[in-house]
């Protein structure tokens, strides 16, 4: 302790002042004032117990007893010099001042003790210079800081743009639909073409509002009250005597810049404050609107002290260089940027100059990649570089000298803790972690002394700037659902990417039997959409949901589409237009590639057979050298009509032919075997008990139907079997439209192998069918099964005819046959087969140009013999053909029909078969099983041949 100083010492000025009299001075001496603790309080319920506030008085650095100088506020809210009024009851008027030299000085990091001397109401008590108890005085005292340092200010340079506020700088670019980067200078120069509001001189305050290729905020130190300034002894060196006059001057012109502000626009150099700069009058100063259709003309700057702008309006300053109109915090020596792209984690830089002459600097941002780049001393432009989609959180705080933590009340906390000091290191602080700490102090990363506030750096993309894409899906349908959880993977750019849509196409069938035909429509619909986070370039999703409202099953291919993160920093006019600000990512269209199977949730309706017909191939070839022409009819099977409508359960639906089981390897009667199912669950084949066929029928199976688009083991039936489910084999077909009969036809082919087939003749087989979805919910792949009526497979033919050297056509058919029970009253072997069918030649012509029921008979006839030839029996003959007829000219052609001969009443016979041994001629009649045609030319030298 130094000396004691009062705090009450005043020199009083006393005049009695009576209305229309001269004032009346009175002389007194300097004297103490005093301090009057509050008043005394009591309990209602003990009158006893007295209560006294436990604060007695406070100093804050001036007197106690005489008022600060300067003006208060009047009752207009404007300064004023204050008055009281005199009552003219006593009219005594006083005036007090501190005594001269007597106050000390309030500073932060000085020690002050405090003690009081209590006097009666009469003022008298020991005087200042007394000595003082040891004990009655308070103890040692630092007067330190409890205010943080704000963080640094920011100051606009352009107007705000979509999205962008001050701690929010954005740039913009894109890129083209193949992925090519287009840099943000270029996407500036085409955009600021086509929207609207963005051009070089607004019409609502006259500023520049086109987009850039860079963005920027002034950084300048935070604002700071005179009296802090004061306390932390920036004005000791101009108070006392012989001081020089215009120290004294500058020093009230500098301290009166704590009223500066930026919508200053005429700014005083903090080192001189007798140079100005006219801000308005240099066009670096405007106000700027928020919004540009705002039809209130701009605030005129400069306003009066105390009145803002209008609500929407901010300030810019469109200089290089920022001018600090007021007076920074004394404890700011620079800013600390924590977080910024390509710098280390707490990147500082200084704001130059002794006190007051703090200087802002400029942070902008621009594309690229790269440590920030700091221009000087005298640009004082620091430059962040980011990379298209970047975000960037900055952490912008002030940076303290090591040296001012101790004048930091919460500092000393801290350092005064026990953990702080406690030497143990296990319960502790190093002094490493205390380095650590008192360097990330002064670094600006301690809330209490020096709170921040974040910047966000954005470099926003106008798409995506890769394209979604979609992985496996799956589908978990259950039976009956009309809708298809839907779950898979998707990948995505998700730091441009905000949002993604999944989109269905599929093509279905709608049989309406109203229609003249089945028709194929195109289906759209939006599935739903991810809202991504930044980090989430892959994503598995579970909770999607696509509502068909029905059992169907579809084909569907699903596309992504991606939106770009960044919509809120572009204007509307490119926010409208889809294909500037998403991307559609590649279909997905499942292993196939024919969308993925979203399979049918309910067994399909029975089919409704309208009739079957057989089918055949045919097939020609020619022996040029032997003049041979050989035409062979093959049979192919059935063709199924089908009554509309179809896809009952929908796309992909199929005709099935249903089987016994797939044989599993064991023998008929080992244990397990299959047995087969019921006769009128599965399709069965036999010979016709009308011929006596050798043939063995097969058990039909899989196999035996080539043309079947694919077949299938194990389906379910949806008929019980012995009171429980079973199982069948299945070969689908793929039905198609008959516009003409207006039904779904359906062509099933017949294979009954290699040893049936050859011999089998006229077979009967009884198909069962339904409808198969091979694309279903387990086991709902079948419909009820529906049996066709008997229908028998054609018997291969094969008629060969050759030119021979006599001019004769030698014609032979083969192929499977059979006696009947007529030929076998005839005889055996050859002689019953020969009468069990007929086989004739006839030549048959027609004038040329005419229409094939022209065509008429030459009157040459040849009934063709049955020979044997190896294991079975072909029929033959030399045919001569006739004299072509000169006029008119014709054409000609030669038929070959066979015939099958069965035994029949008189009435309707065609002619007699003896029997075997004699006896009476028996009756029979001729059913055409097959007919076959050759077409024949006419030579120049008038002959007629075979046609090649």
């Amino acid at each position: 302790m130094t000396v004691w100083r009062p705090l009450c010492a005043r020199t009083g000025g006393y005049a009695i002042r009576r209305p229309g009299q001269p004032a009346l001075p009175l002389a007194v001496a300097p004297d103490e004032g005093h301090v009057k603790a509050t008043a005394v309080t009591h309990d209602k319920r003990d009158g006893n117990q007295l209560y006294v506030h436990q604060a007695l008085f406070g100093w804050h650095g001036w007197s106690l007893a005489a008022p600060p100088p300067g003006r208060t506020l009047g009752p207009d809210d404007r300064p004023t010099v204050p008055a009281p009024e005199v009552s003219p009851v006593f009219p005594l008027d006083t005036t007090f001042r501190p005594v001269k030299g007597s106050l000390p000085a309030l500073r932060y990091g000085r020690t002050y003790r405090l003690r009081a001397r209590l006097c009666d109401l009469a003022g008298n008590g020991l005087g200042p210079g007394a000595d003082t108890p040891e004990g009655t005085a308070s103890a040692p005292v630092t007067y330190r800081r409890w205010e943080p340092v704000p963080p640094p200010a920011l100051v606009p340079r352009w107007p705000f743009l979509e999205g962008e506020s001050e701690p929010r700088l954005v740039i913009r670019s894109t890129v083209h639909d193949d992925g090519t980067p287009m840099p943000p200078d270029v996407w500036a120069a085409l955009r600021n073409g086509e929207v609207p509001d963005h051009r070089a001189e607004s019409p609502v305050d006259g500023l520049d509002r086109r987009y850039r290729a860079w963005d920027e905020r002034h950084v300048s130190p935070p604002k700071t009250p005179l009296q802090t300034a004061e306390q932390h002894g920036m004005y000791d060196t101009v108070f006392g005597p012989g001081k020089a006059d215009l120290v004294r001057r500058r020093y009230y012109a500098a301290a009166s810049r704590e009223a500066g502000s930026y919508l200053d626009t005429v700014v005083s150099l903090p080192e001189n404050p007798d140079v100005t700069t006219d801000l308005k009058l240099l066009g670096e100063i405007k106000v700027a609107k928020h919004d540009v259709h705002d039809p209130e003309p701009p605030t005129e700057l400069p306003v009066a002290r105390g009145d803002g702008l209008r609500p929407g309006e901010y300030v810019v300053h469109r200089g290089a260089q920022l001018l600090l109109p007021y007076l920074p915090d004394v404890l700011a020596r620079g800013v600390s940027l924590r977080g910024l792209p390509g710098a280390p984690p707490n990147a500082t830089y200084d704001f130059p100059g002794p006190w007051p002459q703090a200087r802002p600097l400029r942070l902008k941002i621009v594309e690229g990649d790269g440590p920030p780049v700091w221009s000087g001393l005298l640009e004082r432009e620091l430059t962040v570089r980011l990379p298209k989609a970047t975000v960037a959180t900055v952490r912008m705080s002030c940076r303290l000298d090591p040296a001012d933590l101790p004048l930091f009340r919460a500092w000393e906390l801290l350092t005064a803790s026990k953990v702080w000091n406690d030497p143990d290191p296990v319960t502790g602080l190093p002094q490493e972690k205390r380095d650590e700490l008192t360097a990330a102090a002064a670094h600006g990363e301690n809330w209490m002394l020096t709170p921040w506030v974040e910047l966000t750096l954005v470099h926003a993309v106008e798409k995506p700037l890769a394209p979604p894409e979609l992985g496996s899906l799956d589908f978990s349908r259950a039976e009956g659902q009309t809708f298809a959880p839907l779950s898979g993977n998707l990948r995505s750019h998700a730091r441009s990417t905000g949002r993604v849509d999944i989109d269905a196409t599929w093509q279905e069938w709608t049989d309406d039997v109203a229609q003249d035909a089945p028709e194929r429509v195109d289906r759209h619909e939006r599935v739903g959409h991810f809202t991504l986070e930044p980090f989430e370039n892959g994503r598995f999703f579970a909770d999607f949901r696509h509502e068909f409202r029905d059992t169907l099953h579809r084909a569907v291919t699903y596309t992504p589409t991606a939106t770009t993160r960044f919509r809120e920093y572009f204007h509307p006019a490119i926010t409208d237009r889809t294909e500037l600000i998403t991307r559609t990512g590649p279909p997905s269209t499942g292993p196939d590639g024919h969308g993925w199977h979203v399979p049918s949730s309910r067994r399909p309706e029975p089919p409704d057979v309208s009739h079957l017909v057989p089918t055949v191939r045919w097939e020609q070839t020619v022996d040029h050298e032997r003049h041979r022409v050989t035409r062979t009819r093959r049979h192919a099977g059935f063709r199924v009509h089908l009554r509309r409508p179809w896809y009952s359960s929908g796309d992909g639906e199929l005709l099935a032919v249903v089987l016994d089981p797939a044989p599993d390897g064991t023998g008929p009667g080992d244990p397990g075997a299959v047995a087969p199912l019921p006769d009128e669950l599965v399709s069965r084949c036999a010979t016709d008990p009308v011929w006596a066929d050798p043939t063995a029928p097969p058990r039909l199976t899989a196999a035996n139907f080539p043309g079947a688009v694919l077949t299938a083991d194990g389906r379910v039936l949806a008929e019980p079997v012995g009171g429980g489910t079973a199982s069948a084999s299945v070969a689908a077909f793929a039905p198609e439209y008959d516009r003409e009969l207006r039904l779904w036809a359906c062509d099933i082919d017949v294979d009954l192998g290699p040893a049936a087939g050859a011999t089998a003749y006229f077979p009967y087989l009884r198909l069962a069918l339904a409808r198969y979805q091979p694309h279903s919910v387990d086991p709902l792949h079948l419909s009820k099964v529906v049996t066709a009526d008997f229908l028998q497979l054609l018997p291969d033919r094969t008629v060969t005819a050759t030119m021979t050297a006599t001019g004769a056509v030698r014609l032979e058919l083969g192929g499977p046959v059979a006696s009947n029970a007529l030929g076998r009253r005839v005889g055996s072997g050859q002689a019953a087969m020969a009468a069990s069918r007929r086989v004739l030649a006839t030549v048959e012509r027609r004038a040329v140009g005419s229409g094939d029921l022209d065509w008429a008979g030459t009157g040459t006839v040849l009934e063709l013999t049955c020979v044997p030839k190896g294991s079975t029996f072909v029929w033959s003959g030399d045919l001569t053909p006739p004299t072509p007829q000169l006029l008119p000219l014709s054409e000609y052609r030669l038929v070959v029909e066979e015939h099958e001969v069965y035994a029949t009443d008189g009435a309707t016979a065609t002619g007699t078969v003896t029997p075997a041994g004699g006896g009476t001629a028996v009756p029979v009649g001729r059913r055409l099983v097959h007919a076959d045609r050759f077409a024949l030319a006419v030579t120049p030298l008038g002959r007629i041949v075979l046609r090649e």
